[in-house]
């Protein structure tokens, strides 16, 4: 991990992966602990004091509840969500180059893995809280299997429609897509 995401531009693309990765995964983990009323707030003090080489200011959190907590987790995992997809598209498109019209979609477990990252970024890319589908172009618009990693994706219908995290297999199938194109990043496997 680097100390601050600035950073993260000099990072080679499977370092940024894993940046993105492991903010992920940690954002997964305060979220279900949050969910799951294992952290006890009431040991949080009332107001934060921020400080900085122009100034301070306070953060009053003594009005926050533990269901208001519940739901900024659940936004903050939505929006670790957006910046990794994000990460692994650019990365992905720095290993292996950008994906133009005629990308192979379905070539390959790689191309295939490509192509659902490039619309889920697209998902998230235009509305990073209230994430829809952006399923533009008939090449996407159809079912998508990742034979490696037993992912199934169907793209046919979504359009338009509001991102659920069941459309790509739940969280499970999110995490093992994303530790999938980190894998072939990592090994630097060519597309096709």
């Amino acid at each position: 991990m680097t100390n601050t995401l600035n950073k993260a531009k000099s990072l080679s693309p499977a370092a940024q992966m894993k940046e993105a990765f492991v903010i992920w995964k940690f954002l997964l983990v305060i979220t279900a602990c949050i969910q799951e009323n294992r952290i006890d707030f009431s040991t949080l003090p009332d107001e934060y004091i921020f400080k900085s080489r122009t100034g301070c200011f306070k953060l009053d959190t003594s009005s926050l509840s533990s269901d208001n907590y519940k739901i900024i987790s659940r936004n903050s995992l939505i929006a670790g969500t957006s910046l990794c997809v994000i990460a692994f598209d650019k990365a992905m498109d720095i290993a292996f180059g950008i994906k133009g019209p005629e990308f192979p979609v379905d070539q390959t477990d790689l191309t295939t893995a490509r192509a659902i990252v490039c619309q889920i970024r697209n998902a998230f890319a235009h509305d990073p809280l209230h994430p829809s589908w952006r399923v533009l172009r008939k090449i996407y618009q159809k079912r998508f299997q990742i034979k490696e990693i037993g992912l199934d994706v169907d793209l046919c219908d979504l359009h338009g429609k509001d991102f659920q995290i069941e459309h790509v297999g739940g969280g499970i199938g999110l995490f093992l897509l994303l530790e999938y194109c980190m894998k072939q990043v990592e090994t630097k496997i060519k597309p096709g």
